[in-house]
C-alpha cells in the first residue's frame, strides 16, 4: 500500500539495451528532452509510420521507446498533437 499522497507510477515493458535492465520513460518525461527540431519533426509527421532516423535515435536516448522499425503508440501521437507546447 502507498502511503497517502504519493503518486502512482505507470511503467512501461522494459527493454533490455547492452545488457542493461532500463525502464521507458512515458512521454510526457522524454518529450522535454528532445530538441525544438525533433519535436517539430514529430508535429509536422503526425502520425508518421516511418520515423526519421535522427528523430527515432533522439527519442531512444531521451529514454523513449526504440522507433526502429516501428511508430511510435496512438496515446504518444494523440499526447503530441493536443497536450505537447509549441512554445518550446
Amino acid at each position: 500500500m502507498l502511503p497517502a499522497g504519493s503518486a502512482r507510477l505507470r511503467w512501461k515493458p522494459i527493454p533490455i539495451r547492452q545488457g542493461c535492465i532500463v525502464a521507458e520513460l512515458r512521454i510526457e518525461q522524454w518529450w522535454v528532452l528532445l530538441d525544438t527540431t525533433h519535436k517539430e519533426w514529430f508535429r509536422e509527421n503526425s502520425r508518421a509510420t516511418d520515423i526519421d532516423p535522427d528523430a527515432a535515435k533522439a527519442v531512444r536516448e531521451a529514454g523513449g521507446p526504440d522507433l526502429s522499425g516501428s511508430t511510435l503508440s496512438s496515446q504518444d501521437w494523440d499526447f503530441i498533437e493536443i497536450q505537447s507546447e509549441f512554445v518550446d
